[in-house]
Formats: C-alpha cells, structure tokens, sequence
C-alpha cells in the first residue's frame, strides 16, 4: 500500500494504518529487500530517507562461510568497485585502504552480498567502515576545531598582554616627561632665586660715599 506520511509520523502508526502486523511478520526493514536496513523497533519516526517499510517473517540466517575469491561480486557491483578487497580491509579495519578503493563511492545496492556464494554480509562490513572513518573524520575535525580556539585564546592572550605593556610604557614616558618638565620647573626657579640673592649681595658689598664737611667756610 503506499501513503504520504508526514514526516515524524510514528511507524507503529503507518504499520497499523496499513492493516497490522500479521503472525509470522519478525523483521521491519526500511528501504526493501536489498538495500534496505533492518530497524529494532517501530518507535522511529518516518524521516526523508524512509521510502519502504517492509514487515516480513526473517529469512533463515545462514552462516557466513570464508571467501573463496570466486569474483562474483565484482562482477555484480554496478559501481564496478572491487567488493572484495573492500571486504578485506574493511574487516582488517585498514580504513585507510578502504578510502584508497573508493568505499564511499559504494551505493550499498546488496548486488555483491546477493550473488556471493559464501552469504558474506558484505554490505554490513561496508556501512561498518563508512561508520568508523566518519567517527574519525569527526573526532580529527573536532580536535582541530579545539585546537584552532586554543590558539585564537592564547593569541588573544598575548596581544592584550603586548597591549597592556605597552599603555603602561606609554603612561610610564608621560609621567616622566612630566617629572622632567616639573624639575626643569623648579630649576628655573632656583636659579632665579640664586640670581636674585647674588644680586642683592652684590648691592649690600658695595660701600655707600660718607659726606664730607667743607673747610673752605
């Protein structure tokens, strides 16, 4: 059946919109039977990836036997990746060599997983590695966001250190100048003082004329 669910609409809901589970029904998988991811629960509200549900009675799980490089599954991928080293090194967790062969260029389609021989869950050990180089990729962009703060703290730290130092240097020349100009000041008027005290000296040394008496009288 198909409907136009709002987004945020409870699964649970849609589900009994369309009639209910039925008795065998064991599985919900959003997104059909290849590509599509197996949920826990319906308490999930429909988001803009959901275009499927799919309720169904859960296949037989089939051991995973080893790879025995038959090369099915490159053949199968649409993408014409090599689902086969991907495998390998997804598992070995070398995720560096993961993003050298072009995982993220994988669709997830479940081509390699549905024609492989040995029931390889192929396409797990692939959103795995998505996952996990993703995480890094997250935790790489976060430390260097903390680190870009750190440097932006400590050059804000050290200009308004400089900045400090400097107005300080600045009020410190000013008060000097002022000193300076205050002193010259007062030694101005010192020696003034000293010039009107020498100058009254002098007058005072110099002997004042006595009268004399005429004797011609």
């Amino acid at each position: 059946q198909n409907f136009e669910a709002p987004i945020g609409l409870s699964m649970h809901m849609l589900i009994q919109a369309a009639g209910g589970y039925t008795p065998n029904a064991q599985q919900l998988v959003m997104g059909g039977s290849m590509m599509g991811v197996a949920l826990a629960t319906d308490q999930i509200p429909v988001v803009k990836a959901t275009n499927c549900l799919w309720v169904s009675a859960q296949a037989p799980k089939t051991m995973p036997l080893p790879c025995i490089r038959c090369g099915r599954c490159a053949e199968a991928c649409p993408v014409n990746l090599l689902p086969q080293q991907l495998y390998w090194y997804a598992r070995a967790r070398h995720l560096e060599k993961v993003e050298q062969y072009h995982i993220f260029d994988c669709i997830e389609c479940g081509c390699c997983a549905y024609v492989c021989p040995s029931h390889i869950p192929l396409v797990d050990y692939y959103r795995y590695a998505k996952a996990d180089i993703n995480a890094q990729r997250e935790v790489r962009e976060k430390a260097d966001l903390a680190r870009e703060r750190h440097d932006f703290h400590q050059e804000r730290l050290e200009r308004a250190k400089r900045e400090k130092a400097e107005k300080l240097a600045q009020h410190k020349a000013a008060a000097q100048t002022k000193t300076n100009s205050t002193d010259d000041k007062q030694a101005a008027i010192q020696a003034a003082l000293e010039r009107a005290k020498a100058k009254k000296a002098q007058q005072a040394a110099i002997p004042t004329p006595t009268p004399t008496e005429d004797k011609s009288a």
